[in-house]
């Protein structure tokens, strides 16, 4: 029969190895949501360098047949612009990834052939000196033949747009499914470890805690406890935990956050929570969003500077879980880290009874802070792309 350790053993080294599988995906995840982000962006130049030139091929169709202008100069322009646009509807046509972008690829060819040849008649009538006749061709067929070809790469630049953000979107979603199951497996794997750690090892005296925390992120010093009888290990719902992991993978709608918030805070069976979110240059934490406060005590919590005296702070500098044990029958802090393949973004903070010696709701504590950042993540990276796109 296995050992009770090396069942330990066993469980450590699976979670260590779903830790490192996950973190490099999600690298993999971040790398093709950034090649994404530059692909749409140099797509979006491309079309606009197209828009321009048809402009200027507006300008210089009507600079070649205007009287006392000469026409070798205009129409030498012109020659570089239309080829200017044939290379660049190659281009697009060529790279696309939309199929359903390819007919008005085809059509802008058709119709740059038609203001092709329209500038090619112009050219003659100027030769001829018919310039008026000239000016019927450019400002009639040709002008109509710009706008044709100006809507066909519009509409396939729209089509390229849509096609690039369902890719963003899918890529989005396989990531929140990855996490949501390697999550739902460190949950299992965290429930039975400590499952085990507590059938065979003997109940151990409870800590004699020196100082206590408030969800503020305070450090005070107070007078040693008198020893404490052990406090019975509460039953985590793994259901519900499990459960609240997968709807955090699933939120695509920040708004909803709240309300998964306070379904955390009863897994977790805390007092309240605390949502800490670093600012741009990561030199203060600022409370984001909260459960089981009021209005007040929140204005009261301000921010908190990364280099401060407290557990939330110590927390974000050291990318450590954080806990301080509270005060005889009351309330202690856990403060976990919310980490990325960037650093860390925030902290959560929870206040819990018997803080520092229930191992699995510390561990939860944890899972979800990791989820939480997988969000916020994801919520960053789609606001970019959606900057990108303008």
């Amino acid at each position: 029969m296995v050992s009770r350790p090396v069942v330990r053993t066993v469980f450590v080294v699976l979670a260590l190895a779903l830790a490192v599988g996950v973190t490099l995906q999600n690298l993999r995840f971040d790398a093709w949501l950034s090649g994404e982000s530059r692909a749409a962006t140099a797509l979006d130049s491309d079309f606009t360098a197209a828009s321009v030139a048809l402009a200027d091929l507006k300008a210089v169709e009507a600079g070649f047949v205007a009287a006392g202008q000469s026409p070798e100069f205009w129409t030498s322009r012109a020659t570089d612009i239309l080829d200017q646009l044939d290379g660049a509807i190659a281009g697009f046509a060529a790279t696309s990834r939309a199929a359903s972008a390819a007919p008005h690829y085809d059509a802008a060819a058709t119709v740059l052939q038609n203001l092709t040849k329209i500038d090619g008649r112009a050219r003659e009538q100027v030769t001829r000196g018919e310039r008026f006749l000239a000016a019927d061709l450019v400002f009639l067929d040709g002008l109509d033949a710009n706008r044709r070809l100006a809507q066909e790469l519009t509409a396939a630049r729209d089509l390229e747009r849509a096609d690039a953000d369902q890719r963003t979107t899918r890529i989005v979603r396989w990531r929140l499914a990855m996490n949501a199951l390697a999550l739902g497996v460190g949950v299992l794997l965290v429930l039975l470890s400590s499952g085990s750690r507590r059938a065979s090892v003997p109940a151990a005296e409870p800590e004699q805690p020196g100082r206590t925390a408030t969800i503020m992120g305070d450090l005070r010093s107070v007078e040693p406890a008198p020893p404490l009888s052990p406090a019975p290990a509460s039953a985590v719902d793994v259901s519900a935990a499990a459960a609240l992991c997968v709807d955090l993978a699933r939120l695509l709608n920040v708004h909803d956050l709240p309300a998964l918030l306070g379904r955390a805070a009863d897994v977790l069976d805390a007092k309240g929570l605390v949502l800490w979110m670093a600012d741009p240059g990561r030199t203060y934490l600022r409370p984001t969003l909260a459960h089981g406060y009021t209005e007040r005590v929140l204005q009261r919590l301000g921010t908190l500077s990364v280099d401060a005296d407290n557990v939330t702070s110590l927390a974000f500098r050291t990318l450590e879980l954080q806990v301080v044990p509270g005060p005889p029958n009351g309330h202690g802090a856990i403060a976990a880290p919310l980490i990325t393949s960037h650093g860390c973004t925030g902290v959560l903070a929870a206040e819990i009874s018997n803080a520092a010696g229930d191992d699995s709701r510390r561990a939860l504590v944890r899972i979800i802070a990791a989820q939480l950042a997988t969000v916020v993540a994801s919520s960053e990276a789609a606001g970019s792309d959606r900057r990108a796109h303008g």
